[in-house]
């Protein structure tokens, strides 16, 4: 059985600077007529190292804002980069987080949120590392002992001290202690994009799914943004009375059902409306 793909070096130890971020988009977009952009030409337009650039891009690609290979904008970096450019808005923020940390292919980010932080009060890179010991067939040892730490800091820093600390979603007790906030709010659009982005990443093509499944499984929208079942509930609830999504019971399990025709990128535009 091939063994699933895994990033585990997704910043190489270089930290999620938002307004580096917003340089960078702006550049790409600015020049549809480029199929491609070299990591050399990024570095020289920007005025950065080509590691950095290395390391910018590894994270729009992750965020999904990037277009892997060429560094093309893609549709979601085209409207973040003209609607909200310096990531001003919580709703582009907490999309942007459920965005990369429900990925499993970025290993550390995903693990951190789905996994470490719902079950340790007080999390340490020494905590966190003890939920990594089964990727010893996936990565060499060097790279681990190398890699992991390093990674692990980096996404501390992305939502302490970084953009992603606007939402207040993880809390800095100490230096080196971390835990979740346990009352945080997550804009009803959010969730709604959420629950089509994680429909279309996991279960495509599905035209409902329980609500039970999106309060619960790993990478739903309930788990990434550790809200409460009675809050994701409540928001579910109003989005319904919206007629947004609609809320359907039968044998007991009740789910939301989808509007046809509609994608999350739909859902995301309306975050920039009004």
């Amino acid at each position: 059985m091939d063994k699933p793909k895994m990033k585990l070096q997704l910043s190489n130890g270089y930290y999620l600077r938002f307004e580096h971020l917003s340089r960078l988009l702006h550049y790409v977009v600015g020049r549809p007529d480029i199929s491609r952009f070299t990591q050399k030409e990024l570095a020289s337009a920007l005025g950065m190292s080509p590691r950095m650039v290395e390391n910018l891009t590894s994270y729009g690609v992750a965020l999904g804002l990037l277009t892997r290979g060429s560094c093309k904008p893609t549709e979601l970096g085209e409207l973040i980069s003209k609607q909200d450019p310096f990531f001003d808005k919580d709703e582009t923020l907490w999309f942007l987080h459920y965005t990369i940390a429900s990925d499993k292919k970025y290993i550390v980010w995903n693990r951190l949120i789905n996994c470490v932080f719902p079950k340790e009060n007080k999390v340490t890179t020494e905590v966190a590392r003890t939920y990594f010991s089964d990727l010893n067939g996936h990565f060499s040892e060097k790279t681990l002992k190398k890699h992991l730490s390093k990674e692990i800091q980096s996404f501390f820093n992305a939502y302490t001290e970084q953009k992603f600390s606007r939402l207040e979603y993880i809390c800095k007790l100490s230096n080196t202690i971390y835990r979740l906030n346990e009352s945080v709010e997550v804009p009803d659009m959010c969730i709604l994009a959420s629950c089509y982005l994680y429909r279309d990443r996991y279960i495509r093509g599905a035209t409902g799914i329980e609500i039970e499944h999106l309060i619960k499984e790993q990478n739903s929208p309930g788990r990434v943004f550790h809200v409460s079942e009675h809050q994701l509930r409540l928001s579910l609830e109003r989005l319904h009375t919206e007629r947004r999504i609609s809320i359907e019971s039968r044998a007991n399990l009740d789910q939301i059902r989808f509007r046809s025709n509609v994608y999350w990128l739909d859902i995301v535009k309306q975050f920039y409306e009004g």
